[in-house]
C-alpha cells in the first residue's frame, strides 16, 4: 500500500488564486461531454556502463533493452528518454513502448477547447505541439483516441496527422489507410494508429465506418450493436475510465480490454493531495523538478483493482492498459522550465504501455504486430516518471525436458504442468552515478473477490509455484529515493512507496 500524504493547510498570501488553480485542475481534468454523442469524457490529466551500481539482489538475465544514450554518464532525470533497442529480443519478442488513450486537435475538448476556429481551420500551434512533443518522448507507437467530434467528422488521412512534406509515411493495406508513420527526424518515426473515445474506446480502426449514420451509432454507442460494428471495422474495443464500468459489463462479448490506470481518475481520487500542487504552481522559489509536479497524486485506484480482479477471476481474458488521456486543455500556466503544466510532452513521459511483439525477421512491425500483442495481453505498463525499468521480466515456466515451456505475460497455463511464476526485479536504467539508491521490490498478486492479494514479494528474482488455479499478476513498487534532490519542498515523497510497473495477468487453469 502507498503511504498516504496529508495535505497541508493553504498558507499562501494568495489563497484566492490558489483555490482558483485547484478548481481549474479538477474541472479541466474532467473534460466535457462530446456535443455530438453525449458521451462523457474523458478528460485530461493528462547492466550498462552508464547504468549505475546494480541494486542488491538484481538478477535479471535479460539484455538491456535500451540504447546507451549520450547522457548516460550524467545519469537519468525525467526529461531524458532512452530509446529502446530494436535489435534486442526476449525469447524472440521485441519490446516496444507507447501510449493508449491520446487526444489531439480532432477532439472537441482538446487544445484549450479550441481545436478548430469558427471557419473550421485546425489549431495549427496545438498540432505542432503534439508533433514536436511526441517525437521528444521517443515512443514507438500511439493508439489515438480522439472524440467523435471532430474525429468522426474528418476524413483519413487528416485524422492521422499525415504530412507527406515532413516525411510521414502512410500505412496502407488493400486500399485502406491504417496508420501514419510520423517522421521525427534522424531516421526515427512513431506509428500513429486511429481510434476514438465516445461511448467506448475502439482502437486500431481500419478507416472510418463508411455509412455516416452507422458511424455515429458505433462511435457514440456503448452496447453490443456498437461493438459489433466496431469489431467489423477491425477495432480492438477498450473500456475507458474503468470506474464507469462493472465487471459484468466488461465480460460481455466484443470487448478486448479496459484500463488498469487512468490519470484523470487518479487525480479525482486524490483531491486532498491536489492541494500539494498549489505552492508549486504559485511560488517562484519552488525548486521541484517540473516534470514531477503530479507525483503527490499518483496512486492505484481500488475501484480499478477490484474490477480488474473480478474480471480476471471470471475466466474471461481481457488486456489491461494505462491511459494517458492527454488533451492539452487544462493549464496554460508556465512552470519554471517555461513549458505549460499540461504540455503533451509532460503528460506523455509519465508512463507508457510496453508491448512484447513478434516482429518480422528484420525487426519491423505494423498495426498487426501491435494488435496481436494486445490480443495476447503481452503488455506491462511502466511509470517512467520514476525512471526506465531495465531488467524487468515476468514469465511462467512449466514442464521439464521436452515438455518444458515458457508462458509470457498475459498467457495461460495448466496447473497440472507444475508451473512456477518468475519475476525479475528491475533497476532504474542509467541511474545517476552516486545518487541515493531507490528501494525496489516485485510483488506477485492473486485475484480474489475483493481485489488482489499479495502472495509473494522480493527484491531480486521472485519465484512462486502455482499449484492453485486462478489469475496472478506481477507489480513492481519503488521508493524513489533517487529523486530526493529533484523534489524541492516535497522531498518527503522520496520516502513513499509508489507503483512502478503493472503487468497484465497470467491465468492458471485446472
Amino acid at each position: 500500500m502507498l503511504k498516504r500524504q496529508t495535505a497541508p493547510a493553504l498558507t499562501s498570501a494568495r489563497p484566492a488564486r490558489a483555490l482558483g488553480l485547484l478548481a481549474a485542475l479538477c474541472l479541466g481534468a474532467c473534460g466535457g461531454k462530446d456535443p455530438a454523442t453525449g458521451a462523457g469524457d474523458v478528460g485530461q490529466a493528462d547492466a550498462d556502463a552508464g547504468a549505475g551500481a546494480p541494486l542488491p539482489g538484481f538478477t535479471s538475465a535479460l539484455p538491456s533493452p535500451y540504447v546507451k544514450p549520450a547522457w548516460a554518464a550524467e545519469g537519468w532525470r525525467p526529461k531524458r528518454v532512452p530509446l529502446l533497442d530494436s535489435a534486442v529480443r526476449r525469447r524472440g519478442l521485441r519490446e516496444v513502448r507507447g501510449l493508449v488513450h491520446v487526444h489531439t486537435a480532432y477532439s472537441h475538448d482538446a487544445c484549450d477547447d479550441k481545436p478548430f476556429d469558427e471557419k473550421g481551420v485546425i489549431n495549427s500551434p496545438c498540432v505542432e505541439d503534439f508533433r514536436r512533443d511526441l517525437c521528444a518522448v521517443s515512443h514507438d507507437y500511439v493508439f489515438l483516441t480522439d472524440h467523435p467530434t471532430h474525429f468522426g467528422d474528418h476524413p483519413f488521412p487528416d485524422v492521422l496527422h499525415y504530412d507527406k512534406s515532413r516525411g510521414d509515411a502512410l500505412l496502407e493495406r488493400d486500399g485502406v489507410m491504417l496508420g501514419n508513420r510520423m517522421a521525427c527526424g534522424e531516421g526515427r518515426s512513431v506509428l500513429l494508429l486511429p481510434g476514438t473515445e465516445g461511448g467506448m474506446m475502439p482502437v486500431g480502426l481500419n478507416g472510418h465506418i463508411e455509412d455516416p449514420a452507422l458511424r455515429k451509432k458505433a462511435y457514440g454507442g456503448d452496447n453490443q450493436a456498437a461493438r459489433d460494428l466496431l469489431v467489423a471495422q477491425g477495432a480492438r474495443i477498450l473500456a475507458q475510465h474503468t470506474e464507469d464500468w462493472t465487471a459484468v459489463q466488461l465480460t460481455e462479448p466484443g470487448w478486448s480490454g479496459f484500463e488498469m490506470y487512468n490519470l484523470h481518475a487518479n487525480m479525482m481520487a486524490k483531491m486532498k493531495e491536489a492541494a500539494l500542487l498549489i505552492p508549486v504552481l504559485i511560488e517562484p522559489s519552488e525548486t521541484m523538478e517540473p516534470d514531477l509536479i503530479l507525483l503527490a497524486l499518483l496512486t492505484l485506484d481500488p475501484r480499478y483493482d477490484k474490477t480488474w480482479a473480478q474480471v480476471a477471476r471470471s475466466g474471461i481474458r481481457r488486456v489491461t492498459t494505462m491511459g494517458t488521456d492527454c488533451h492539452r486543455n487544462t493549464f496554460t500556466l508556465l512552470l519554471s522550465d517555461k513549458e505549460r503544466v499540461d504540455s503533451y510532452r509532460r503528460m506523455m513521459i509519465w508512463f507508457s504501455n510496453h508491448l512484447l511483439i513478434a516482429p518480422e525477421p528484420d525487426g519491423s512491425y505494423d498495426d498487426r504486430h501491435l494488435e496481436s500483442a494486445l490480443d495476447a495481453r503481452r503488455l506491462f505498463g511502466v511509470f517512467e516518471v520514476f525512471g526506465h525499468a531495465e531488467g524487468f521480466d515476468a514469465r511462467i515456466e512449466s514442464g521439464t525436458g521436452a515438455s518444458a515451456a515458457v508462458v509470457e505475460i498475459g498467457g495461460e497455463v495448466s496447473a497440472a504442468s507444475q508451473p512456477t511464476l518468475y519475476a525479475d526485479t528491475p533497476r532504474v536504467a542509467f541511474a545517476k552515478p552516486g545518487a541515493e539508491a531507490p528501494l525496489i521490490r516485485s510483488v506477485v498478486l492473486r485475484a480474489d473477490a475483493e481485489g488482489w492479494t499479495e502472495v509473494a514479494s522480493g527484491d531480486g528474482r521472485v519465484s512462486l509455484p502455482l499449484s492453485e488455479p486462478g489469475a496472478y499478476r506481477v507489480e513492481v513498487r519503488i521508493v524513489p529515493r533517487h529523486l530526493r534532490t529533484l523534489l524541492g519542498s516535497k522531498a518527503s515523497l522520496a520516502d513513499v512507496e509508489f507503483p512502478w510497473v503493472l503487468a497484465n495477468a497470467f491465468y492458471v487453469v485446472p
